[in-house]
Order: structure tokens, then C-alpha cells, then sequence
């Protein structure tokens, strides 16, 4: 009899030992699934943030205008601005320190000299010269990586010297890419762009619109690329 009741008792505890052996291994197994599960969240997450980040070159910019002043004071530099636009030009603060004044981007000198007459006649004084803003190379993240780096690129092509035409051809079925949200950042760069893409140009000597907000455009490019934009070159 009390053979029996201890074979029953290590029947039973023998249950009870498969019992928790069981539970032990189901909650391991358990355990084993989860950490595959957050694992292969993480690596997805990883994954994604690689594909919103792309490393962005710029080419260098070289261009001709004509430059129309040069002050120690940004106020007079402001009045000179201000008065060169209410006759209808449409000048731009390229410099700093000194604080130089111009008017117009040229692909070729001829054309910034055929500006320059032009200008003169009209009783301002007008120098040619050349400028050349570095070529870049940015690491942009974010979730407009490919917006930002068209926006980016198409202005660059335009200061650049890529005929209108040809980025307006290229833009046929993607312009509306440019539309449409961007961060603050990026928002007067998109509207200036687009006034000029939308903008049907007549060129004359006298009074080249084209290659006077081109002029806007590149303060715009520059004040970005110089100021909210970390360059990996540096």
C-alpha cells in the first residue's frame, strides 16, 4: 500500500515537473518569437532610414553679372537695392563685408557686358565681373530626400548655364514634383524657382528679365547652401 502511494506521489511529481518543464520551454519559445519580432522591426527601421537619407553633389557655379556697387554700410547697400528696383532693376546683395551689389546672371561675359551698356545708358555705373560659388556635396535626410534634392539640383542647372528650355523639357512630366509641401527651409527657393520655370521670357539687350531673377535665384541657393545646410566637404 505504501508502495502505491508513493508511485503516485512521484507520478506526480513527475507530472508536475513535465508540468513546468513544459510551461518553461513554451515561455522561452515565446520569448525566442518576440525577440525575431522586434529584431526585424529594428533592422526595417534601420532600412528605412537608409533609404530616406542620400548624398547630394552640387557642381560648381560659374557665371558672369554686373556688379553696381560696393559699400562698407549695409544701410546704403539697402538704399542702393532698394532704388536700383523701384527703376525696375532687379539688384541683389551677393556679398558681404564688403556688401556688393549686382544685377544679373550671364553664362557667357558678352552678354554681362551687353547688360552692362544697358545699364549705364540708363545712368547706372557697372562693372563686369566673374563668380564662381563652389561645387558641394550634402548628406540630406528627412522625408523629402528625393523633393529636396531635385529642388536643389534643377536650381543649380539654371545657375549653371543649362538653358531654360532644356530644364523646362526635362520637368515636362515631373514638374509637379516641385509643388506641393517643403519645410520652411526650402520654401522660398521652391517659389522663386517656380516663378521663373513659370515665367514665359522675352529676351532683349535692354532689359534681360531671364538673367535678372536668375540673380534672385542664386541668393536664394547661396543663403541656403551657406547657412541651413551642413556641407560634407568640411
Amino acid at each position: 500500500m505504501r508502495k502505491k502511494n508513493y508511485l503516485k506521489v512521484l507520478i506526480t511529481v513527475f507530472v508536475v515537473i513535465l508540468g513546468i518543464s513544459g510551461i518553461g520551454w513554451f515561455t522561452w519559445h515565446l520569448g525566442q518569437i518576440f525577440v525575431g519580432l522586434v529584431s526585424a522591426a529594428d533592422a526595417g527601421e534601420k532600412q528605412t532610414a537608409q533609404n530616406s537619407s542620400a548624398i547630394l553633389n552640387l557642381p560648381q557655379i560659374t557665371f558672369w553679372t554686373c556688379q553696381v556697387g560696393v559699400y562698407e554700410d549695409k544701410q546704403n547697400a539697402d538704399r542702393l537695392v532698394e532704388s536700383l528696383r523701384a527703376k525696375g532693376w532687379k539688384a541683389e546683395m551677393i556679398k558681404e563685408n564688403p556688401y556688393i551689389i549686382a544685377i544679373g546672371v550671364f553664362p557667357a561675359k558678352e552678354e554681362a557686358v551687353l547688360h552692362s551698356k544697358a545699364l549705364i545708358k540708363d545712368g547706372i555705373e557697372a562693372w563686369v565681373r566673374e563668380e564662381v560659388y563652389p561645387s558641394l556635396s550634402y548628406k540630406v535626410s528627412g522625408g523629402n530626400v528625393k523633393k529636396t534634392t531635385f529642388l536643389l539640383q534643377t536650381a543649380n542647372a539654371l545657375l549653371g548655364g543649362k538653358d531654360i528650355n532644356e530644364v523646362k523639357a526635362v520637368l515636362a512630366g515631373d514638374k509637379d514634383f516641385l509643388l506641393g509641401d517643403f519645410s520652411p527651409t526650402f520654401q522660398t527657393l521652391q517659389s522663386t524657382l517656380l516663378a521663373i520655370l513659370d515665367t514665359n521670357y522675352q529676351q532683349t539687350e535692354s532689359n534681360n528679365q531671364y538673367y535678372q531673377d536668375l540673380l534672385g535665384l542664386y541668393r536664394e541657393y547661396q543663403l541656403l547652401t551657406t547657412k541651413f545646410l551642413t556641407n560634407n566637404n568640411t
